[in-house]
């Protein structure tokens, strides 16, 4: 197998929806269940990049919420991490109260 297809291979996964609010849902995801307990508080960090490309696109599975901050708390509610980057795809938002 050359390189590149190696690459792929490993590296290459499927994403549901815009990269960047999905990469903040998974890694809050693997922090939540890291922590393992009572989630308290949550802080999102990310580089201007990431903030502006994920700032303003719908999440999936959320009627119509945006951004990176909910993105963040459904990826750490779900804790589940095995999911990479379709950690939202079992998302139900229909009943979220607006915030």
């Amino acid at each position: 197998m050359n390189i590149l297809k190696a690459v792929l291979k490993h590296e290459v996964f499927p994403a549901l929806g815009c990269t960047e609010p999905i990469a903040v849902a998974y890694a809050a995801g693997i922090a939540a269940q890291e922590v393992g307990g009572e989630i308290e508080e949550i802080k999102i960090k990310v580089d201007p990049g990431v903030y502006k490309n994920g700032f303003a696109v719908t999440i999936p599975n959320t009627g119509g919420k945006k951004g990176n901050l909910i993105a963040g708390v459904l990826g750490a509610l779900i804790r589940n991490p095995e999911l990479k980057m379709e950690i939202l795809k079992s998302v139900n938002c229909s009943r979220v109260i607006p915030y």
